[in-house]
């Protein structure tokens, strides 16, 4: 249960600064803005999604920045229906477009101490237009990585990736459909499984099935991590790590497998096992 004294370490307006103070969890979350690669005009709308795997979250704070000079946002911000829907910080439209920052802080709301969110949900929309009227501009919306923080209901903090978007603003040509890929592609650990045991000090393979939508812009990488390290990346199919288990007996790694293709999308899978 998340306790209401724990929540509002998170929901007092200083929290949403980088000197939020919290003990590290090994899972990782990834905030990604869908769709990557956007055209405007017309309006644009970009969403921000969240990937979390099967931990639950209490708190996320994001700063995004962008050339205020292209783009603009249309209107205001509109949060998706989700249990953080306590709002400490959410920049206006006009706020945005003045400065070139945004600034998304929820909370989860007390009456869903019992709901907290996990997996992948959407947290807020975005919606653009150009602010230029010159032709053939680009330019991409980036998430400021030292503000984000993701927390979960012990008061911890995620290890987060981010995937940022891309604009093509006042295109005189048709984009490439390759350019516009905003599918990320599929990936599935399948060695080892989850809950299952593994031998200390054995090589074991560390086995992944990605692949990309068929029109997409193709398979990029996969990469394979232990507990949130980098171990390999891997450019080809058959993706696979040999994975010699050096943690100690009676402890219960986490395994991430992060697939992208060459348009920048990214999903992960991941499991945990135990060491004997």
């Amino acid at each position: 249960m998340l306790l209401a004294g724990v929540v509002y370490v998170f929901i007092i307006p200083k929290s949403t600064t980088h000197d939020v103070l919290a003990t590290t969890t090994s899972s990782p979350a990834l905030l990604a803005l869908s769709p990557k690669s956007n055209v405007v005009p017309p309006e644009a709308a970009t969403t921000l999604v969240v990937s979390l795997g099967a931990e639950r979250t209490a708190f996320i704070h994001a700063d995004l920045v962008f050339d205020k000079s292209k783009l603009k946002l249309s209107k205001d911000i509109s949060i998706s229906q989700s249990p953080l829907s306590r709002v400490i910080k959410l920049s206006t439209a006009s706020e945005a477009n003045a400065s070139g920052k945004i600034t998304i802080a929820l909370a989860l709301d007390p009456s869903q101490t019992l709901n907290p969110p996990s997996g992948t949900f959407n947290l807020a929309t975005i919606y653009w237009e150009p602010n230029s009227t010159d032709s053939d501009l680009t330019a991409n919306v980036n998430f400021l990585d030292f503000y984000v923080r993701v927390v979960n209901t012990n008061s911890e903090l995620f290890t987060t990736s981010t995937a940022d978007a891309t604009f093509s603003i006042n295109p005189t040509t048709e984009p490439n459909p390759a350019e516009l890929d905003n599918t990320p592609p599929t990936v599935i650990i399948t060695e080892p499984t989850d809950g299952s045991e593994v031998r200390r000090n054995k090589t074991i393979p560390f086995s992944v099935v990605a692949s990309d939508d068929t029109g997409g812009s193709g398979m990029d990488r996969v990469e394979f991590y232990i507990n949130n390290s980098l171990e390999m990346q891997d450019t080809q199919a058959p993706y696979t790590y040999s994975w010699r288990v050096s943690e100690k007996k009676n402890t219960y790694p986490v395994l991430t497998a992060k697939a992208y293709d060459k348009a920048g999308n990214v999903s992960f899978a991941k499991i945990s096992v135990a060491v004997k």
